[in-house]
């Protein structure tokens, strides 16, 4: 994706003079590009199970995107097909990789065939899948950064895709950090927001750990957990103690923002 952002930067900057260049902006349509490598790396690796085949294709698709929008605006008889440059160039790129093969069939298809012995490893990649794609809508405000900021984001939240994987294996909650996570994303500027979901989602791993869902079992003791975590968190930001501070997501845990919210929510279990 970062590749992709800086090929799209480039285009831009070289051709400035040309007619709808401003249709091609890559921040506006991150979600639709992500999606779509996203369901290429996974379909390819779904089918191939071979990571070297899929880093190829993906490899590939980016090459394929970045020169179908290259070459179709310095066409002047270009015609758009659907309402864009860059929805043009992901049905191309689509085409020219996976063709018309979805996530969802691959995933359909594997399951019915497979044995019980690879039953628990399937389980386990399609836990993989689902983290992920909550960590590349993370990825997706990060990547449109500066190339010194990116490290320092990647540093510090290297640790948030296994936390989600982790959680995931404990406790079906995917819909609701999906929308909470991509919620704070679009209400706080980056660094507040990575500290906001690292607290979120460092507590939720904190109560796997205590075995808090071995005993709460029901989608309403699950139902009143979240809306717990929802009431805490909200109280916390309207209290404005998350407003200035240092948002260095380093050692979160050890932090006293942490531990208070941490405290507040495990009242829940008392």
């Amino acid at each position: 994706m970062n590749n992709i952002y800086k090929n799209m930067e480039k285009i831009r900057g070289e051709q400035e003079d040309i007619k709808n260049i401003h249709e091609c902006n890559f921040e506006e349509n991150i979600s639709k590009i992500g999606n779509m490598i996203f369901n290429i790396f996974w379909v390819i690796f779904l089918t191939s199970f071979n990571i070297h085949i899929t880093i190829f294709f993906i490899e590939r698709a980016s090459l394929l995107f970045y020169e179908f929008i290259s070459l179709s605006l310095k066409e002047k008889n270009y015609v758009i097909e659907t309402y864009s440059y860059i929805n043009d160039a992901i049905i191309f790129t689509y085409r020219k990789t996976i063709g018309d093969t979805t996530l969802e069939n691959i995933l359909k298809d594997t399951k019915d065939n497979l044995s019980s012995e690879y039953r628990n490893i399937y389980q386990d990649i399609q836990l993989s899948r689902d983290s992920s794609f909550l960590m590349s809508k993370i990825i997706n405000h990060i990547i449109i950064k500066e190339d010194e900021d990116i490290i320092k984001y990647k540093k510090n939240n290297k640790y948030l895709i296994n936390l989600i994987y982790n959680i995931y294996k404990t406790i079906d909650i995917d819909k609701y950090l999906f929308f909470k996570v991509n919620k704070i994303l679009e209400e706080n500027k980056l660094d507040k927001a990575l500290f906001i979901i690292t607290i979120l989602i460092g507590t939720i791993y904190d109560f796997t750990l205590l075995n808090f869902f071995d005993f709460n079992t029901s989608e309403e003791d699950k139902d009143n957990f979240l809306n717990f975590i929802d009431f805490t968190l909200n109280t916390f930001i309207n209290s404005n103690v998350l407003d200035n501070i240092s948002y260095n997501t380093t050692e979160i845990t050890k932090k006293k923002i942490y531990c208070d919210f941490k405290e507040n929510v495990l009242r829940y279990i008392n």
